[in-house]
């Protein structure tokens, strides 16, 4: 027998025996397809981030889309022409009144804008004057824009040293670089925002078809009547503010000419263009009539603001809600918070579409799931028999229910 001290020697097939292997088998293939799915979303964010710019272009061709079918139903209502043969009378008409408002009315308007742009300097080194003579108007000017002095111990001299004249040649020629390239900027904007709008609105069936195939089958038909909400909205939203920026450009010129104001032409002109812009578009196109008033006498000035206030009040109050009714439902705060952020991510593009694209996402919450998931009933488009948006939508999310199922 072998004692305590007797030790049994490892076998070589125990030496040569492999460890069995740890951990999960299948980790490798998971943290692949982890980082896969980490990659594609920061990926997507990087795209959205960049081409937020484009993304903006298109909802704004999106909203042309929708004022040209708009038009185009109008047309074919009235004269039984197809969908097709009805937009292009409304181009043609569209092509024949912006001529004719060229034509008859470009040049004084022009004269008008040459004008403005000449006195308004004048007008804003007035109205610091005036603030300046006021203790709070003096401190905000100093702490808003400080001026630079200079030391008066020597005199200056005009001189011009070698090379000036080309450093004041290369310098207007960097502005105008910027100008033209600033300019070819928005010549490609407003050209990449009508033909987007003019191919959707040429054949709408077609995109809306597209957009209800990328929802999953067993929800095509609710997606279709959350789509054509959604454009009965915009279309609301759109003729509300066509109407109201007409009153307002109208009333607008007509007050500032009772008024005594200079230019009031071209000024209600951008008081109606600048509506456009819910809450801050009437305070910019306030500022240059304002500070024209106020090169005649500060009582005409304050007189301005206070027209400027009733006007966008009766707009607010009473006409845009006549016009739109319950299909913008939109609450005031919420829209000026994405105003705000929408700016300061785009710009102004961002700014002039913040308001209509919060109030399809406010709806898109509401149908999507305040009533599919939580089950509450909310006044909504889709609740109307009578809205054609919805009842068009329908019927192509049917169509592509059934070419699925054949």
């Amino acid at each position: 027998m072998c004692d305590n001290a007797c030790v049994s020697e490892p076998s070589e097939k125990q030496d040569d025996q492999v460890p069995p292997p740890r951990g999960d088998v299948h980790f490798a293939t998971k943290a692949a397809i982890g980082s896969f799915i980490a990659v594609a979303v920061i990926a997507l964010f990087l795209f959205v981030w960049y081409s937020v710019y484009v993304l903006f272009l298109l909802f704004a061709g999106v909203l042309v889309a929708i004022l040209l079918r708009a038009l185009a139903e109008v047309v074919a209502r009235y004269t039984r022409l197809s969908h097709r043969w009805s937009l292009g009378v409304v181009l043609v008409v569209l092509a024949i009144a912006l001529g004719a408002f060229w034509w008859f009315a470009a040049s004084s308007l022009t004269e008008q804008v040459a004008e403005l742009s000449k006195d308004l300097p004048g007008a804003w080194r007035n109205f610091q004057d005036h603030a300046r003579g006021t203790p709070i108007g003096r401190f905000v000017m100093d702490r808003a824009a400080p001026v630079a002095t200079q030391p008066t111990s020597q005199p200056a001299v005009a001189t011009s040293p070698p090379g000036g004249g080309g450093a004041i040649s290369g310098e207007l020629l960097g502005r105008f670089g910027m100008f033209l390239s600033t300019l070819m900027d928005l010549v490609a904007a407003l050209v990449v925002v009508f033909f987007t709008g003019l191919f959707l609105a040429f054949d709408p069936k077609l995109y809306v078809r597209g957009v209800i195939r990328l929802v999953p089958p067993r929800f095509r038909l609710r997606g279709g009547e959350v789509l054509g909400a959604m454009g009965y909205t915009l279309k609301w939203w759109l003729i509300g503010q066509g109407v109201t920026m007409v009153v307002i450009a109208t009333a607008t010129t007509i007050g500032l000419w009772l008024l005594g104001v200079r230019l009031a032409l071209v000024l209600g002109m951008l008081a109606g263009l600048f509506n456009f812009i819910p809450n801050f578009g009437p305070l910019i196109s306030m500022v240059p009539a304002t500070l024209l008033a106020l090169t005649d006498s500060p009582g005409k000035a304050i007189a301005v603001i206070v027209m400027f206030l009733v006007l966008q009040n009766l707009e607010g109050n009473v006409l845009t809600p006549m016009i739109q009714r319950k299909s913008v439902d939109l609450p005031p705060a919420l829209g000026i918070i994405a105003q705000i952020l929408l700016s300061i991510l785009v710009g102004a593009v961002g700014l002039m579409l913040a308001w209509p694209l919060a109030a399809v996402v406010v709806l898109g919450v509401k149908m999507l799931y305040v009533e599919d998931v939580l089950g509450d009933e909310l006044p909504t488009p889709d609740d109307d028999w009578r809205t054609e948006e919805v009842r068009e939508a329908k019927r192509q999310a049917k169509k592509v229910i059934q070419d699925e199922k054949k």
